[in-house]
C-alpha cells in the first residue's frame, strides 16, 4: 500500500491542528481499515468497460483514522487494450462522529466546495461503509 502517501497526508491534516478533535485514542474508529468490497463485490473488482474501452480493476484499499482526520487510498489499475496503468485514488480529510456513524469531508477532492455536508459513513461492529461516486465501499478493521 502507499504508506508514505498516508503519512504525508496525515502530517498535513494534523498540522492544521485545533482543539476540535472528535475522537480519542481509545475510539474504535482510530486505526487502519482494509477495503473488503467495492461496488458490492469482493476484491479484486473489475468494472465494465468505459465508453473508450478502458476497464478499471480495484485491487485493494485502506482507510486510516487518527483522531479527527482520515486518509483513504484505493489501488486501481486501468486496462486499455491489454496495457495496465496504475491509477490509484487517494484523499484525506476530516471525520466527525455522529450518532449513526461519522461524516467524512475530503480536503483534496477537486472542485468540491468546502461547505458541502460531507459523506455519511455507517459503523457496525468492525465494518465501515459509505458510498463514493455511486459505488458502495465496505472496510473492515482487523
Amino acid at each position: 500500500m502507499r504508506r508514505p502517501l498516508f503519512v504525508l497526508a496525515l502530517l498535513a491534516a494534523t498540522a492544521c491542528g485545533g482543539d476540535g478533535a472528535t475522537a480519542t485514542t481509545t475510539d474504535p474508529i482510530v486505526g487502519v481499515w482494509s477495503l473488503q468490497t467495492y461496488n458490492g463485490n469482493p476484491l479484486p473488482y473489475t468494472g465494465t468497460p468505459d465508453p473508450d474501452g478502458a476497464v478499471h480493476r480495484v485491487t485493494g484499499g485502506e482507510m486510516e483514522f487518527n483522531l479527527s482526520s482520515y486518509t483513504l487510498g484505493i489501488d486501481i489499475i486501468r486496462i486499455v487494450g491489454g496495457t495496465e496503468v496504475s491509477q490509484d485514488y487517494s484523499e484525506f480529510g476530516t471525520s466527525t462522529r455522529t450518532s449513526g456513524g461519522l461524516v467524512l469531508k475530503p480536503f483534496d477532492a477537486p472542485g468540491v466546495p468546502s461547505n458541502l455536508p460531507g459523506v455519511a459513513a455507517s459503523l457496525s461492529n468492525n465494518s465501515l461503509s459509505f458510498v463514493q461516486d455511486g459505488k458502495p465501499l465496505v472496510f473492515a478493521k482487523p
